[in-house]
């Protein structure tokens, strides 16, 4: 049976945007609806498959991918269908778009690779690689955090205590936070007291709560300010450490890359890989070798520190990992990093 293409039957573009195909489904399915009989059910229910397909983006691109294979072919292919048997045009539920989601995650890890094993080589298996990338990951975490105390402790020599005011001054800051919060419900309270009073038409009532509103408006002024003062010290001594700092975290991921590139660049392999027996190489099965271990692990770490050195949080690094696991979904089983540096993940 033939795959029935979903655009020609709704008369739109391939690329045609959602809203443009919501239009074209819902003339259809009106006109079709005021026709009696059982075969305008048959293209009602027709209509509705091509919309639940096409409004999903997930769904979309999986139906996408089919109909380009059986354009490129020239095959005959069953008729699409898909997981979900719900037929009507309402709202999908959560557990459907995680189930779609997911899907299409599958279709495109079964993507054909652009690149060829080398003979003789096999593709390291997903459970060996997250294992030795899990591994990896902890022992990396355990030399940063031992490399940045020793490096703190050298902030705390050259400078003296500044460290423990700047915590001392955040603290502050937060309880003058919480104290503005508490001025600000006062003086909504104190506001809509004195509305109340004014509704009653009583004078004196309202007098004092107005009074009060003053009062811890002012207050509120007054901490808002303290509140600043404290934010201001932090800042200072940040400045003043920033530089230092800074140099301390840079220093901690270059005693990354000293795990990471000199083991890579001789046998292919960090202390996770040689653990679950697999190994990185070039794309042609050639060893990895010192340009490429630099490339693939260096330009993540940098990336990474750049990032972190801007945002001032740990996040930047995440940014970098991201990019690394990306081999999960890649057809290649490559992420970024060994796409810089054309590599590939063997077994040993």
């Amino acid at each position: 049976m033939a795959m029935d293409d979903y655009y020609q039957l709704l008369d739109v573009a391939p690329d045609a945007p959602r809203d443009d195909i919501r239009e074209a489904y819902r003339a259809k399915r009106d006109a079709l609806q005021t026709q009696e009989g059982d075969g305008n059910r048959a293209k009602v229910a027709q209509l509705n498959r091509a919309w639940n397909v096409l409004s999903d983006p997930a769904q979309r691109e999986r139906y996408d991918d089919r109909l380009a294979e059986h354009r490129d072919s020239g095959a005959s292919l069953d008729e699409y269908e898909e997981d979900d048997t719900d037929d009507s045009a309402g709202p999908r539920t959560k557990a459907q778009q995680r189930a779609d989601a997911r899907r299409a995650r599958q279709t495109r890890q079964l993507r054909k690779p652009t690149i060829v094993v080398p003979e003789g080589l096999t593709q390291a298996s997903t459970k060996a690689r997250l294992f030795a990338l899990g591994f990896d990951l902890l022992v990396l975490i355990g030399i940063f955090l031992a490399v940045y105390q020793v490096g703190l402790r050298y902030v705390d020599h050259k400078f003296p205590g500044e460290r423990d005011r700047a915590s001392a001054f955040l603290t502050k800051e937060s309880d003058a936070i919480k104290q503005v919060n508490a001025d600000k419900k006062k003086v909504s309270d104190a506001n809509a007291a004195a509305a109340a009073a004014a509704k009653k038409h009583d004078t004196t009532a309202e007098a004092a709560a107005k009074e009060q509103a003053t009062t811890a408006l002012a207050k509120q002024k007054a901490d808002d300010k303290l509140r600043a003062k404290y934010r201001a010290e932090v800042d200072a001594i940040n400045k003043k450490l920033g530089p230092t700092t800074n140099l301390v975290f840079v220093a901690g991921m270059i005693v990354l890359l000293v795990y990471l590139v000199p083991s890579s660049a001789l046998t292919g392999q960090t202390l996770g890989k040689r653990l679950r027996h697999i190994r990185v190489v070039k794309v042609d099965g050639s060893p990895l070798g010192w340009s490429a271990a630099i490339t693939r692990f260096g330009v993540p770490l940098l990336v990474g520190t750049v990032l972190t050195v801007l945002m001032r949080t740990p996040l930047g690094l995440a940014v970098a990992v991201l990019g690394i696991v990306g081999w999960i979904s890649n057809p290649n089983r490559q992420g970024l990093h060994d796409r810089l540096a054309k590599t590939i993940v063997v077994e040993a």
